[in-house]
């Protein structure tokens, strides 16, 4: 509840101060679940799903939609011409913390969250189709850590196709997974060198990394280089600890943003 208050207000520093929209809530293998979009997906041209991974819980979405803001604004000026619905959706039991959980080396959390994402973006669509008129010019996909895990199984499932998917600090994919095995026209993914978390979920298990079948994008450079497994950080201060600040994938001044930002209004290509 605090975190859609927040998000509402957050919404009025976002341009054209778009509507927050809850879509839904309920739990899932125990879990609560719920997704945020800042826009209106029943209108915008360009609709965005953000997928969570390891740890991710919904009394931690803030963190989420902080990274969800720095996605709609980067797209924006990209392409400041189109209408945008950033969702972050918090709709699985994603894996917890090793060694509490070492649900984050199976693929079991990925296979049961695929069918409630496929189900949410087919969804979409479905509802969007009842009106030729509204159809959404760009859908895009991205999931951090795990949830990319259980992204890549999604659109193995889905009826309808989406422009693009991108992985960030990918925990691996499915071995032997294909490109045109997923219901997308092009897929995109990076791993930051500061990242020494994603590998941890290739260990025993046959996963892949996604840049093996994606284009490869960089989040080493811009203001801020990527430096940790994070999917957003807001104090890039650096300490004596981690002399270059701790920076997350959808941080202000990373190339990794303003790459998905690109991704996300429809100028990549």
């Amino acid at each position: 509840k605090a975190a859609l208050k927040k998000a509402k207000e957050d919404s009025t520093e976002l341009p054209g101060s778009p509507k927050v929209q809850m879509l839904g809530f309920g739990n899932h293998d125990g879990a609560i679940t719920t997704a945020i979009s800042f826009g209106d997906i029943d209108t915008a041209s360009n609709i965005g799903v953000n997928v969570p991974g390891i740890g991710s819980t919904v009394d931690g979405i803030g963190n989420a939609l902080g990274g969800a803001q720095e996605l709609f604004k980067a797209a924006n000026n990209a392409n400041p011409g189109a209408t945008y619905a950033m969702v972050t959706w918090y709709g699985y039991r994603t894996p917890g913390k090793p060694p509490v959980d070492n649900g984050v080396w199976s693929m079991d959390r990925a296979d049961a969250g695929a069918t409630e994402l496929a189900d949410f973006l087919d969804g979409v669509h479905a509802f969007r189709a009842l009106d030729s008129s509204t159809a959404p010019e760009h859908v895009a996909v991205f999931a951090h850590s795990y949830g990319s895990t259980t992204a890549t199984e999604a659109l193995k499932l889905t009826v309808h196709q989406i422009d693009a998917f991108v992985t960030y600090g990918s925990a691996g994919i499915k071995s032997g997974t294909q490109l045109n095995e997923l219901h997308t026209d092009e897929m995109y993914s990076t791993i930051a060198a500061g990242d020494n978390i994603a590998p941890e979920g290739y260990w025993f298990n046959d996963r892949m990394n996604p840049i093996d079948v994606a284009h490869d994008f960089s989040a080493e450079i811009g203001e801020h280089r990527v430096t940790a497994h994070d999917m957003f950080t807001e104090d890039t201060s650096a300490s004596f600890w981690n002399w270059g600040g701790k920076v997350g994938y959808l941080t202000a001044g990373t190339s990794s943003l303003q790459y998905m930002g690109r991704v996300f209004a429809g100028k990549v290509g």
